[in-house]
């Protein structure tokens, strides 16, 4: 780990007795783009008081090489390119928000990434990111710019 700073985090949180999730997601998928959004709630219910936090997504794709998405099973898939290396854009959004008054002071933070995704073969993946953050918690403001390289393999 580079950092210990953490943009959000609510750490440990005693007495909950009960937690209560709610979230809603849609897929829009056209040829070689996409669309996702998701949005989450949990309420954690205990004797010293309730607490909630959010968060909440968007990611746009693109194909350059018009290699589409699918959905399958509740899933939406990656692009399948049929004997060509194939590309995927993607620009993303994202907040996080896990202040709710004095009991709990998690922070918040937003980010906004590009990221490009090469598929050289069908068991291979090579993701480039690049995220801005902008976030506070507890009064620090933390706004990391980070760089990040994936290679995945899946079976």
């Amino acid at each position: 780990m580079l950092s210990d700073l953490r943009v959000a985090s609510t750490g440990s949180i005693t007495g909950v007795d009960r937690i209560d999730r709610a979230a809603i997601e849609g897929l829009w998928v056209r040829g070689a783009w996409s669309l996702q959004v998701e949005s989450a709630k949990v309420f954690l219910r205990r004797d010293a008081g309730d607490v909630s936090g959010d968060a909440a997504s968007m990611q746009l794709t693109w194909s350059p090489t018009g290699d589409g998405r699918s959905y399958k099973r509740g899933v939406a898939t990656a692009p399948s390119p049929k004997g060509h290396i194939g590309w995927e854009l993607a620009l993303r959004y994202s907040v996080m928000d896990l202040n709710d008054g004095p009991a709990m002071r998690g922070g918040r933070a937003d980010s906004w990434g590009l990221a490009a995704t090469c598929y050289p073969h069908p068991n291979m993946r090579v993701i480039a990111n690049l995220l801005q953050y902008d976030s506070s918690r507890r009064g620090i403001a933390n706004d990391p710019l980070t760089v990040g390289l994936r290679v995945q393999f899946t079976y």
